[in-house]
């Protein structure tokens, strides 16, 4: 429990800057709220943001040689389709 703490405690304590990799960016969904379809990743940089942290969204199967910058990743993996 204590190293979720200490792994949360740059997301609490002030701005972080987040990495946001979306996997596939092409998978997409009707949005009825927007009335319009949007990505994976559109939600969590809505909610990211709404929290004061700056993002960068990362598009692709790979992710950045130097993950330094970033206090948190967050990967969105896509949805299963029937």
């Amino acid at each position: 429990m204590r190293k979720a703490v200490i792994f949360l405690l740059p997301l609490t304590l002030g701005a972080a800057h987040i990495l946001i990799w979306n996997y596939d960016p092409l998978d997409r969904y009707y949005e009825p709220e927007l009335s319009d379809s949007v990505d994976c990743s559109y939600w969590l940089k809505e909610a990211v943001s709404a929290h004061g942290h700056t993002y960068e969204v990362r598009n692709g199967k790979t992710l950045p040689a130097d993950l330094d910058p970033y206090d948190c990743i967050i990967a969105t993996l896509g949805f299963f389709r029937c």
